[in-house]
């Protein structure tokens, strides 16, 4: 059995709760929760920045598959250019895909 009565007169303070007597605590409560409310908002920003690049780039993507398919069933020998952009489109999805595992493990890191 453990003995824990080394431990019953430890007295436990949230320190939280003080601060200097030279700051006013209404208005560091107010300061913190006006920069936690822009951390928010940047981070809906970039959010919202990430989605945008991400549809710009999905919809590029599917705009070159169907090109190269058109000229391929049209006969074209000249594809090198169109298979090019498509992998470097390709790429580009990948590191989107990366950039969103990257930002959600940010993201659990900060709410916890």
């Amino acid at each position: 059995m453990v003995d824990y009565s080394k431990w019953k007169d430890i007295e436990i303070s949230d320190d939280e709760d003080e601060t200097h007597p030279n700051i006013d605590t209404p208005s560091l409560f107010r300061w913190r929760h006006q920069a936690r409310v822009e951390r928010m908002e940047e981070q809906k920003q970039e959010q919202q920045k990430f989605e945008q690049e991400k549809q710009k780039t999905l919809k590029n993507l599917e705009e070159t598959k169907k090109k190269l398919s058109e000229k391929e069933q049209a006969g074209d020998s000249n594809l090198d250019e169109l298979k090019a952009a498509l992998a470097e489109l390709e790429k580009e999805a990948g590191n989107i895909k990366k950039k969103k595992k990257t930002s959600l493990s940010l993201r659990r890191i900060i709410v916890k």
